[in-house]
């Protein structure tokens, strides 16, 4: 079939898992529809912004036109095998102090001068407001949020990064992805997807940077210098190199509200490629910035996301569209956590989402007990309680990203106000009050979608047979 401009910008909608359909730009947890349920909706990605389109220019990214694509081996669900603290005979303390007084230098040696990743005519330095993320997360290890050993890991990380000898990156762009890393480690909750399709996998990435910074530091750095990760279990996660180089609105230092950094792009892309590489059929999830494989300049409504099958073939959904955007479901994001962090039941979905007659939409079992299945309003508080009891936030909730409750963001856009179809959306949930009954959600599309919601509107967002409000 002849690639059209409405396949290029053509999403896909969240379906029940091995369902393929389309979905709006930032909407990405395919397993979450109501079963049965396959209609379809084409809708362009948000379009870059003037300053945005200055800035690629500026930024001198230059595109990567090619892909490998390898054969990869099933790797069957396997449970974590944690990581050891480094073997050292310093103490944590000193671990901490050097790592401390090495990102001091490192600010100092290289952040102090002008680059050209500005916003809005302005150019400054990123050494200031690295300094002051520094102190966000060591706030953060003195309030006991995160540990020494932590803070103490991803200072190591990043020196490593950045110093690393590779022609993977260069070292200016590791410099931007050691900036990008401190800012979300010193506030994981300015976390967002941007125009992208990975709400499950950035979602992900504000509960690892909360809870194990340097586990992100780690996967992001192993990324950028080797174009691979190897897993806990000990997959070896192929990258393309193409996704590895920034895209345009991922370029700058500090993130805009409700962009993507580039440190999110990278991490994005090594989640995606985990769970999409462990699947029956393995496949590959590849980003482009200017130009398609073929060489054919991107339009303003192709964010440049692609899955390929292991032959270099571009995967389509049932309805023979090309799937433009990774593909997920619950048991595979709640296996992925358990096997980077070791923990289960932080993934909560409403239980009709999984309900189906068709025999082809198998379910993982095994992965299936580590999701917590919602049936109502009660199930759903007291999820929140044992969670919040056992410190376990920040938990990951299927919802519709459409229903008016979420009240900014995407659901502001008219094709999605008029849609009548359960829009799949993936977001943090971080407290719980149980005296006021409300949970409090970090959303991944900007600060102005984060708020405290009732748990009685939270439930009703997950039921895919309540009426839209």
């Amino acid at each position: 079939m002849k690639e059209t401009d409405s396949d290029a910008s053509r999403e896909r909608q969240i379906a029940k898992p091995d369902e393929r359909s389309n979905s709006t730009p930032g909407l990405d947890l395919v397993s979450l529809s109501k079963p049965d349920d396959t209609s379809s909706r084409d809708k362009p990605a948000a379009s870059l912004n003037a300053e945005t389109r200055d800035n690629k220019l500026l930024a001198g990214v230059k595109p990567e036109d090619s892909v490998t694509h390898l054969d990869f081996s099933p790797d069957p669900y396997k449970s974590v095998e944690m990581s050891k603290p480094l073997d050292s005979a310093k103490t944590v303390d000193q671990r901490l102090a050097e790592g401390r007084k090495s990102m001091e230098d490192l600010a100092e040696k290289h952040m102090t001068q002008f680059y050209p990743s500005v916003f809005d005519g302005k150019q400054y330095q990123y050494a200031p407001t690295f300094k002051k993320d520094m102190e966000k997360l060591e706030g953060r290890m003195n309030s006991g949020q995160v540990s020494k050993e932590e803070v103490a890991r991803t200072y190591e990380s990043i020196a490593k990064m950045v110093d690393s000898p590779t022609d993977v990156t260069s070292q200016g762009k590791r410099l931007q992805l050691a900036k990008n890393i401190m800012f979300h480690a010193g506030d994981p909750t300015k976390t967002d997807q941007g125009e992208y399709n990975t709400c499950a996998l950035t979602s992900q990435q504000e509960r690892l940077f909360t809870r194990n910074p340097s586990k992100a530091a780690d996967i992001i750095a192993e990324a950028a210098t080797t174009g691979k990760w190897v897993a806990p279990d000990g997959k070896e996660i192929k990258l393309d190199k193409a996704s590895l180089q920034p895209r345009p609105g991922s370029i700058m230092g500090s993130p805009i509200d409700g962009e993507r950094s580039y440190a999110t792009q990278v991490l994005n892309n090594v989640l995606a490629n985990d769970i999409h590489q462990r699947k029956e059929t393995p496949e590959s999830y590849v980003q482009y910035q200017h130009r398609d494989k073929q060489g054919r300049r991107l339009t303003e409504e192709d964010n440049g996301e692609r899955v390929y099958d292991s032959k270099g073939r571009e995967v389509r959904d049932p309805d023979g569209q090309k799937l433009r955007a990774p593909q997920v479901d619950d048991t595979e994001v709640a296996a992925q956590i358990k096997r980077l962090t070791g923990d289960t039941g932080v993934v909560m979905v409403n239980k009709k989402m999984t309900e189906s007659d068709d025999p082809a939409q198998k379910r993982n079992s095994k992965a299936a007990k580590d999701v917590v299945l919602l049936s109502s309003e009660k199930r759903l508080s007291e999820s929140l309680a044992s969670l919040k009891a056992q410190g376990k936030f920040p938990a990951i909730i299927g919802l519709d990203g459409a229903d008016r409750v979420l009240g900014a963001g995407l659901p502001k856009d008219p094709q999605m106000a008029k849609s009548k179809d359960f829009e799949g959306h993936m977001l943090s949930v971080i407290d719980f009050d149980a005296v006021k009954g409300r949970a409090r959600l970090s959303n991944q599309w900007g600060q102005a979608s984060d708020r405290w919601m009732s748990v009685k509107d939270l439930y009703r967002a997950t039921d895919p047979e309540h009426p839209r409000r």
